[in-house]
């Protein structure tokens, strides 16, 4: 009986795994288009994180942090003598902008948040008071007809007015420090949780570092596994999977239309730095070719309105293969 059972129930286990992978099947064959989409976006994250968390990347940003603060310390003098601070230091100033103008916009958002709730609760309250207080004075006001007994006519008779009871200067600081504690903590909450910056808007920031003048540590160390992987989805695809246009794009296509933009910014600054080698080994009658972003861009730094076909620029080029 127990084996019956036991075996009744496993069939029902069965089932109902067999039930869920059906509906993830539907569900997959309903949207197509958004599971390739969501799982090129993780490949393309993978591709950044595994790139940032090089340690080659990690010890040129730690040095190049050191040098900041020695400068910051200790003045022009030591940002004179410091080779690495020179070569990176538009592309760190870029970074500790879009930081800035990220922590700004997020700060003032969730101090509009406190703001106005605090706002909010101390009307309400307020609005509670006077309307107690006008219902009391009311009260107090009121006039009545009562029959007189020995004449039998009405007279006009007024309540006995009663002292309206004002909050005690105690309560209403106590209401005074809750409405405002509780507009701190929902500065704290919407600014941690609600006005968060989309991972859009980060890599929206990063796109535009392999345009800096001077060395870029992001082309370096992101941009040549980005264009490998690029290279590799437009050949399987033959073109790139994601629509451009403006009308119906998904959070995914979003993201993934701004890491494509980063990734033509990487092709721009390679081409970039490939016509400043030829012209410098021209002169020099050198034929040593520099690794991307090693290469020190002169101000203000890659022309931005350069357009170029990426899709057909990344198949042609031969050396993605960079480590």
């Amino acid at each position: 009986m127990s084996d019956r059972s036991n075996n009744t129930s496993d069939g029902d286990g069965g089932g109902d795994r067999r039930k869920g992978a059906e509906v993830t099947e539907d569900n997959d064959r309903r949207n197509p288009a958004w599971t390739a989409r969501g799982k090129l976006l993780l490949e393309f994250h993978d591709v950044i994180s595994r790139a940032i968390n090089n340690p080659g990347f990690k010890a040129k940003c730690d040095q190049i942090g050191r040098s900041m603060a020695e400068a910051e310390g200790h003045g022009n003098k030591v940002a004179a003598r410091s080779t690495i601070l020179q070569d990176y230091e538009a592309e760190a100033d870029l970074i500790v902008e879009n930081k800035a103008r990220r922590d700004s916009l997020v700060r003032n958002k969730s101090l509009a948040v406190g703001a106005v709730s605090f706002i909010v609760l101390r009307s309400t309250r307020g609005l509670s008071s006077w309307m107690k207080a006008a219902i009391a004075r009311r009260k107090a006001s009121y006039k009545f007809d009562l029959p007189s007994p020995a004449t039998g006519k009405s007279t006009v008779v007024a309540s006995q007015p009663s002292i309206v009871k004002q909050p005690s200067r105690g309560r209403h600081l106590f209401w005074l420090s809750c409405d405002a504690a509780l507009s701190t903590s929902l500065v704290f909450l919407s600014g941690t949780f609600l006005f968060m910056p989309p991972p859009s808007s980060f890599l929206r920031d990063m796109a535009d570092l392999p345009l800096v003048a001077g060395k870029s540590v992001y082309a370096e160390y992101v941009c040549p596994p980005l264009l490998r992987d690029y290279r590799r989805v437009v050949e399987k695809h033959d073109g790139w999977p994601v629509p451009t246009s403006e009308d119906r794009l998904t959070k995914e296509d979003v993201s993934l239309n701004v890491i494509r933009r980063f990734i033509a910014n990487c092709m721009k600054r390679k081409k970039y730095e490939a016509a400043l080698d030829d012209e410098r080994n021209a002169m020099s009658l050198k034929g040593s070719k520099s690794k991307l972003g090693a290469v020190v861009i002169p101000e203000p730094g890659v022309p931005d309105d350069e357009g170029i076909d990426l899709e057909k620029e990344v198949l042609a080029d031969g050396d993605n293969e960079m480590p």
